[in-house]
């Protein structure tokens, strides 16, 4: 369509411009039509765009639901073959599993009129899908996060031991201690001498961002501990942001791919030191922090993360009821024959270096036949 020509200085509201804006309304809210010749402000653009992302959300949503319109009746009778429920995947009920699954397919951003055109667009995502579901099983799997919060708490008792142990040192003294709290770039942290790490806080959507401005995920398991004053707050630094020690990361991975995972351990450290920013959500709480505001036990030798890897298998037998109590302690998942964890110990060259990566690893079935059922429903065969 061709613009309308407009003389002189171009005016907001002279009829060409009114004629312009008809034709936009078609597209845009008539809310968010520009009737003005400032330029609009960055935080003014980032929400229309969150309003043009959640408009096109909602349009590829509501086309999943036309090309899987059998979805949530198939998952049930799966489910039950399978011995297991909604809730094992954190859903309360059947229907709230295949919003959250459509949901989770709606982000590729892949639009099709027809179920074939859809499957053919998102065939390489097939092993995405079962990741997702798998890492969904083991966050629910109630005695896995007793067991690492325990982990997690422990941890924490032997941070603060530090930096009781550090406090009132200087800069100097610090970088010469065995032992001392630093940053993600390896520099000693000072802290008030009344600091303490609270107790251990599991988040989610763990993202780094690199100088890029590359975003990638980081793990899919985290634990987090907030710097607090004598009064409980959170110490926050000169921008205002916490200052969070990370406790314990994990991975979850089908046995395939735990090769893959022992990888990623061992490059863990790295992407901390590189990144410009880590983003995680704490509840409904969403916190971006710097490599200064991201710290860690650490000494003398590169801080040693604290990691564990869930790999997902079905060669292990599934019990008809659960392996463990939600009130299993660690020793009670050592001495389980349906749980096997073994420690890692193995030297990986990441970036032409030998970094030797460490953690446990927990070998269990928590539901891999359902999930590759699940895959196979979605994706077919």
């Amino acid at each position: 369509m061709p613009q309308p020509r407009v003389k002189g200085k171009f005016d907001p509201l002279s009829a060409g411009a009114k004629k312009v804006a008809k034709t936009a309304a078609g597209e845009l809210p008539p809310a968010l039509i520009a009737t003005q010749t400032r330029p609009l402000q960055p935080a003014l653009i980032e929400r229309m765009r969150a309003f043009r992302d959640f408009a096109s959300g909602l349009e590829r949503r509501a086309e999943l639901e036309r090309l899987f319109p059998d979805l949530e009746r198939a998952l049930q009778g799966l489910l039950a073959e399978q011995g297991l429920t909604a809730k094992a995947f954190g859903c309360k009920t059947p229907k709230e599993l295949t919003d959250r699954i459509l949901a989770w397919l709606s982000n590729f951003n892949i639009t099709a009129r027809t179920r074939t055109k859809f499957l053919h667009d998102v065939k390489g995502y097939r092993s995405n899908l079962g990741g997702e579901l798998s890492e969904w099983l083991i966050r629910n799997e109630e005695w896995i996060t007793r067991m690492v919060t325990q982990w997690a708490s422990a941890e924490t008792d032997s941070l603060n031991g530090v930096v009781r142990t550090t406090a009132g040192m200087t800069l100097a003294q610090l970088q010469k201690a065995p032992k001392r709290v630093v940053d993600a770039r390896g520099t000693p942290v000072i802290l008030a001498p009344d600091t303490t790490f609270g107790p251990p806080v599991r988040v989610t959507t763990i993202v780094t961002d690199s100088p890029a401005g590359k975003n990638k995920k980081f793990v899919d398991d985290m634990f987090v501990s907030f710097a607090l004053d004598k009064a409980g707050k959170r110490v926050l630094d000169a921008t205002g942001k916490p200052f969070a020690a990370v406790i314990v990361m994990g991975q979850f991975k089908f046995n395939s791919a735990i090769r893959k995972g022992t990888r990623q351990i061992a490059e863990q450290r790295g992407r901390l030191n590189r990144m410009s920013e880590m983003r995680f959500e704490a509840g409904s709480e969403k916190l971006a922090l710097s490599a200064t505001q991201v710290v860690f036990l650490g000494g003398q030798q590169p801080p040693q993360l604290n990691a564990f890897l869930v790999g997902s298998s079905d060669r292990l037998v599934r019990p008809a009821k659960p392996m463990l109590s939600p009130d299993s302690t660690i020793d009670d998942a050592l001495n389980n024959d349906l749980v096997r964890m073994t420690p890692i110990n193995r030297t990986v060259m990441v970036d032409d270096q030998q970094v030797v990566a460490r953690g446990v690893r927990v070998d269990v079935d928590l539901g891999s036949q359902a999930v590759q059922a699940i895959t196979k429903l979605i994706f077919g065969r």
